[in-house]
């Protein structure tokens, strides 16, 4: 079993960024939930169980990005500046913890997303030169655990990056044109989510430049985007 973050701290899945919170509020909203969860997540099925439910009426009322997404209210903070799942089986020692959550095991312990994939595949990311996206998403968020979570977690995000090209080549050939559209990214009110809606075509830049940035910020993107393309053809030529 794995915390689905071997390094980093990761709660993309879990719908906590499609609350409409300033970065504090979020911050503060993990502390008040790790202190009010029973036994930090280790209580008795029941006991937690309970806790959801009364959570899920505190939260009701705060605003969403996206009214269709869950937000499961055992985030917290598993250690000082780490966030993640209070009742996983690595923390309660009990294999089906988890079905305390709306989820249930099966599902929080079998759902796959492209940030799982990166951290594990970093290191190879790396032998080939790449400085590696996972690597560059925690140089960008300087140990904020939740600026991780928006960068990693960012699933339509992912996307523009492979219509530029193979994320592997696009952080070689172009990595501060890269950091820089993060950043542009970072910028924009929005929740990111990890979870993705199957598509039988493959979208362009030009689909995902209106869907991912206000309009204001749509040209500098789309040059942006552009330059990192120009960057990977040259860099396949040499």
């Amino acid at each position: 079993m794995s915390m689905c973050q071997n390094e980093s701290s990761c709660v993309a899945c879990c719908g906590t960024l499609n609350l409409r919170l300033r970065a504090e509020q979020l911050r503060d909203l993990l502390s008040e939930r790790t202190s009010q969860c029973p036994d930090a997540g280790r209580a008795d099925h029941a006991s937690l169980v309970a806790y959801r439910s009364a959570r899920e009426e505190i939260e009701a009322s705060l605003e969403r990005y996206d009214a269709t997404v869950y937000v499961c209210p055992f985030v917290g903070w598993i250690e000082e500046g780490r966030a993640g799942c209070l009742i996983h089986p690595l923390r309660t020692g009990r294999p089906n913890s988890q079905n305390a959550s709306f989820y249930g095991t099966t599902i929080c312990q079998s759902y796959d997303c492209r940030a799982k994939e990166k951290e594990a595949n970093k290191e190879e990311a790396e032998r080939h030169g790449s400085k590696g996206w996972q690597t560059m998403a925690l140089h960008i968020a300087e140990g904020d655990a939740l600026v991780y979570t928006r960068i990693i977690g960012d699933a339509m995000f992912y996307r523009l990056v492979e219509a530029i090209g193979d994320t592997a080549s696009v952080l070689k050939a172009a990595p501060a044109l890269m950091e820089r559209l993060v950043r542009l990214r970072l910028c924009q009110d929005c929740g990111p989510t990890s979870f993705e809606i199957p598509g039988h075509s493959k979208p362009t830049v030009d689909d995902l430049i209106p869907v991912l940035f206000r309009e204001e910020d749509r040209p500098t993107a789309a040059r942006m985007a552009a330059e990192a393309i120009d960057a990977v053809g040259r860099s396949s030529t040499m």
